[in-house]
């Protein structure tokens, strides 16, 4: 009998104290039943002990082991058959060992019909699907038999038919040589009108070419200048975007500034000066405006108190215009004032404030 070839690189065990599963393990495939059972005995006696019965290691060795299927306790796990080796353990009554040993077979027994019973239902729905394939290939069949005799009378009919066409085409030849010879003429008769009419192309297209010149001069000034007026825009939208940026602090000053009248106006007060030296920044004043129907946040009136980093920022947006934006506004002045503000220019920037064409 040829040596039972390994069929895993591990292999599951199943331990059973009398009836109950106590542990499944994967143990390498060189290892041997003995050294499995020991183990798995150890694992029994760990679990018996969390439940509260004292087993002593020594007890272990004295167990009963019985496996499933029967195999020598020096044999390599992957030696086994293809099944799982399981393992039952008996302390003292071998009877019981032997029902439990029985329960397993008898479990393992019905799985394997289970398997073969479902087997064989899979067979049979596969024979009658099968079956109907078959049928309806011999329908299939029989179908096209009866269309090929349909086909043979067909092709007869075809043959008379092309021998009809046969003599079509040859009269249609003959035409066709007719026809061409009649072109030849026709194109020998017209090639000099053909030349005296491409001709006349040629000078209308030179003529046309010489009209169309001065044209294409003026939609390249038309371009140019829509270039220069791309250009003045994208100028203008960057100086409008630079302007907008540099009085977005200014703005938030004059914010600022505009709070501070309000609380002073609906507290009665001349200025904010009074505000300041009559009240603090906390509570007491929240309290005091939200009476006069003033509701602002804590944050907001912190802002309104102080806003040092704000006030600031909008004091350099106010000092810090580049001379292009401070020329707009000197030129926007009008009446009497705008030579002071000419002089004024001159004085710090060293050229007169005269607008950009």
């Amino acid at each position: 009998m040829a040596p039972t070839q390994p069929n895993s690189s591990r292999k599951a065990c199943e331990a059973f104290f009398t009836r109950e599963i106590a542990e499944i393990r994967d143990f390498p495939g060189t290892s041997r039943v003995v050294d499995a059972r020991n183990e798995m005995a150890n694992t029994l006696r760990e679990r018996l002990s969390r439940d509260g019965e004292l087993v002593r290691e020594q007890d272990t060795r004295q167990w009963q082991a019985f496996f499933i299927p029967p195999v020598a306790p020096h044999t390599r796990l992957d030696e086994l058959p293809g099944e799982d080796l399981k393992m039952v353990f008996s302390a003292s009554d071998p009877a019981q060992t032997r029902l439990a040993i029985s329960l397993e077979e008898n479990r393992t027994l019905k799985g394997r019909l289970e398997v073969n019973e479902n087997t064989a239902n899979a067979n049979a729905i596969q024979y009658h699907h099968r079956m109907s394939l078959i049928d309806q290939q011999l329908k299939d069949a029989l179908a096209l038999s009866r269309q090929a005799i349909a086909n043979v009378s067909r092709t007869a009919r075809l043959e008379e038919r092309l021998l009809v066409l046969e003599e079509d085409c040859a009269e249609s030849r003959s035409t066709v040589a007719s026809l061409k010879l009649e072109i030849k003429t026709l194109k020998e008769s017209h090639k000099s009108e053909v030349e005296d009419l491409t001709e006349r192309l040629e000078r209308e297209k030179v003529g046309r070419a010489a009209d169309s010149e001065p044209l294409l001069v003026r939609i390249h000034e038309l371009e140019e200048k829509v270039k220069e007026n791309n250009k003045m825009m994208k100028d203008n939208s960057d100086r409008l975007t630079h302007l907008t940026l540099m009085l977005q602090p200014l703005w938030r000053r004059m914010l600022l500034d505009a709070a501070r009248k309000k609380i002073y106006e609906a507290l009665q007060k001349c200025d904010w000066k009074e505000v300041r030296a009559e009240y603090s920044p906390d509570g007491q004043l929240l309290r005091q405006l939200r009476a006069k129907d003033v509701h602002l946040t804590r944050r907001a009136l912190e802002l309104i108190w102080d806003g040092k980093t704000f006030r600031a920022a909008g004091n350099d947006a106010a000092h810090d215009a580049p001379a292009a934006e401070v020329r707009l506004g000197v030129t926007s002045v009008g009446g009497s004032n705008r030579e002071a503000f000419d002089d004024i220019y001159i004085f710090v920037y060293g050229s007169a404030a005269e607008i950009e064409e």
